[in-house]
C-alpha cells in the first residue's frame, strides 16, 4: 500500500556554514508565516520560513538591508550588521491595507482594473524576453501528508503503512530535499545538474524534485499543469477572465503595487482564479495568489491547487526575478485525503550569460554521483527552509 501510495503521487506530480540570522515571522496575532520570503535588498540571496514561521538567514559581513515579506501583508526592512556572532530576530507583519481611487464606477463604466490588465498585457512580451539567459540554484522541499484515510481500502487492510501513520491516523508519506543548478536559454533551452538529493526514511534516495517542472512563467500565454492554463495576462485573456481592482499600497521605495482579483468567466475554463499584483507605471507582477480547481483540469481528485510567486528586483532594478514559488494542494480519492506542497526559493541568479556552443543538449537532467551522499551537516548547512520536528 505505501507503494501504491508513492507511485500516485510521483504521477501527480547557498547559506554559510553559520546561519547568522534567525527568527520566526508572524502575523500580528502571532500565527506563524509559511513561505515569508526573507532575503538580503539588491541581492538575490534569500530563504523562505517554514510552516511555523521559522526560517534562517546567512548575511555578508557588515551591513546589509533584509527584507521579509508576504503576499498581502506589509514588508518590513531591517538594517542589520553582521559581526559574527549569531542573531535572533522574531518579525510581526501586519496586514497590508489598500486604498482604493474614488472612481465612479456605474453600469456603464468600466473597472480600473481592465486598463492596468491591457497595460500588463502590452508589457507582456518585454518581460518575457527581457532577460535572455541565467542560471541560478534552485532549492525544492516536496512534502505530501496523508489528513485522512479508510481502515480498508479495497477491502484489504490499511494498517500503520509501516509506520507511516500515527494514533490519528495521519503521516508525511512523502518528504524530499533537492539542490539544482538551473540553466536556461531563449527561446526554451533547458539543463539541469542535480547537486544533491534526500528523501527521508531513505539515505540513498533521490527525489522526485525537479526545477524544470518548477517552471511557471505566468509571462507565458499559458503555463502547463497537466492541462495548459490561460495566463491572466496572455493576449486573449479578456476572453476567459473578469477583473476587480481591490486596491492599491505603495511598497517602501515608493513603487505603488495594484492588487487585481481574477475572476473566471467559466468554472470549467483552464484558467485561474485568486489575486495577481501589478506595478504602477512598469506593469510588471509584483506577486500573485492562484488557484486551479478539479474542474480547471479534469481532474475529479484534486481539491484545490494554489500557485504563490514573489518576484524581487536584481542589481539591475528594471529586471525581475522570482526568489520563492509555493505550490499547495489537496488530493482526494478512494476515501484518502493529502494535503502536500512544493516549495522552491531561487538564488545566486547570474543574468544574461553567454553559454559556450552545445552547453544545451537533449540531456535535460545531469545528477552528481554523489548527490544522495551528503550527510546530515551539509544540509543544515545548505538548507533555505528550516525543518520541523515532524
Amino acid at each position: 500500500m505505501k507503494e501504491i501510495l508513492c507511485l500516485l503521487l510521483f504521477c501527480l506530480g547557498g547559506i554559510s556554514l553559520q546561519a547568522q540570522l534567525s527568527g520566526v515571522v508572524t502575523d500580528a496575532n502571532g500565527h506563524p508565516l509559511q513561505s515569508a520570503s526573507i532575503y538580503i535588498s539588491g541581492t538575490t540571496i534569500g530563504v523562505n520560513s517554514n510552516a511555523q514561521g521559522a526560517y534562517l538567514l546567512s548575511l555578508p559581513p557588515g551591513q546589509s538591508d533584509v527584507i521579509f515579506q508576504y503576499i498581502g501583508y506589509k514588508s518590513e526592512t531591517r538594517r542589520i550588521r553582521n559581526e559574527g556572532k549569531p542573531i535572533v530576530l522574531d518579525i510581526k507583519l501586519d496586514v497590508q491595507s489598500f486604498e482604493i481611487s474614488e472612481i465612479e464606477i456605474n453600469a456603464s463604466s468600466e473597472d480600473p482594473a481592465y486598463q492596468i490588465i491591457r497595460n500588463a498585457i502590452d508589457k507582456r512580451e518585454f518581460y518575457k524576453n527581457q532577460i535572455k539567459s541565467y542560471q541560478s540554484d534552485v532549492y525544492i522541499k516536496g512534502n505530501q501528508k496523508i489528513i485522512k484515510i479508510p481502515n480498508k481500502i479495497l477491502g484489504q487492510e490499511v494498517g500503520t503503512l509501516d509506520g507511516i501513520l500515527d494514533t490519528n491516523r495521519q503521516g508525511i508519506v512523502y518528504l524530499s530535499e533537492s539542490l539544482s543548478k538551473y540553466y536556461y536559454q531563449q527561446p526554451n533551452q533547458i539543463k539541469e545538474e542535480l547537486i544533491s538529493s534526500k528523501v527521508s526514511g531513505n539515505s540513498r534516495g533521490f527525489s522526485f524534485n525537479r526545477a524544470r517542472e518548477m517552471r511557471f512563467n505566468l509571462y507565458e500565454p499559458s503555463i502547463g499543469f497537466g492541462k495548459q492554463i490561460i495566463s491572466p495576462i496572455s493576449n486573449g485573456a479578456f476572453l476567459f477572465y473578469k477583473y476587480k481592482l481591490e486596491g492599491s499600497f505603495f511598497d517602501q521605495e515608493g513603487r505603488q503595487i495594484n492588487k487585481i482579483k481574477v475572476i473566471p468567466r467559466n468554472d470549467n475554463s483552464p484558467v485561474f482564479r485568486g489575486d495577481i499584483f501589478i506595478y504602477e507605471n512598469t506593469w510588471n507582477i509584483h506577486s500573485c495568489h492562484l488557484a486551479i480547481t478539479s474542474k480547471t483540469i479534469n481532474q475529479e481528485i484534486l481539491d484545490t491547487l494554489w500557485l504563490n510567486q514573489q518576484y524581487v528586483p536584481t542589481k539591475e532594478n528594471d529586471q525581475w526575478v522570482i526568489l520563492s514559488q509555493n505550490i499547495d494542494f489537496g488530493i482526494k480519492f478512494i476515501g484518502i485525503h493529502i494535503k502536500g506542497f512544493f516549495t522552491a526559493v531561487y538564488s545566486n541568479y547570474e543574468l544574461n550569460k553567454s553559454y559556450p556552443e552545445n552547453f544545451f543538449s537533449d540531456e535535460l537532467l545531469k545528477i552528481d554521483v554523489n548527490s544522495n551522499k551528503r550527510d546530515q551537516q551539509y544540509w543544515d548547512t545548505i538548507r533555505p527552509i528550516p525543518l520541523m520536528q515532524e
